[in-house]
């Protein structure tokens, strides 16, 4: 049997269908959970655990541990959308002490002597080991 579309939308309420969608998607109704939306319930928590010294590793181990199962790239990546920063490493600046002379780093050529090659010989049309003639 063929779908008579013609008299689907005759007897449809397309206003009234369209707010039930509406309804139907807002309470997210059909829809997959992620693992995002169990993180969302304990976001504050988690972002406080990080910001006071708590690793990603410890934090993932310590979900998994308590039923909820996610490694810790997905945490790191989930928190790091959230807000939470990468931590960096505080670097101190050294004060870099002027020094009145400076010395060369390559002497000059003149100043160094290097030792000429010997003097190449001249074939003279034998060879050196046979000293048969090559001619």
């Amino acid at each position: 049997m063929k779908t008579n579309w013609n008299e689907i939308a005759n007897r449809m309420n397309f206003d009234d269908f369209s707010s039930k969608l509406a309804e139907f998607t807002s309470s997210g109704a059909g829809r997959r959970k992620t693992v995002g939306d169990l993180l969302d319930k304990v976001k504050d928590a988690l972002l406080k655990a990080h910001s006071e010294g708590s690793s990603y590793r410890a934090l993932a181990a310590f979900l998994k541990g308590n039923g909820l199962p996610v490694s810790e790239p997905t945490l790191r990546h989930y928190l790091r959308g959230q807000g939470a920063g990468k931590p960096r490493k505080k670097v101190a600046v050294k004060p870099v002490a002027k020094s009145t002379s400076v010395k060369p780093a390559i002497k000059s050529a003149a100043s160094t002597k290097v030792a000429s090659p010997p003097p190449i010989e001249k074939e003279s049309g034998t060879s050196r080991a046979s000293g048969q003639n090559l001619l």
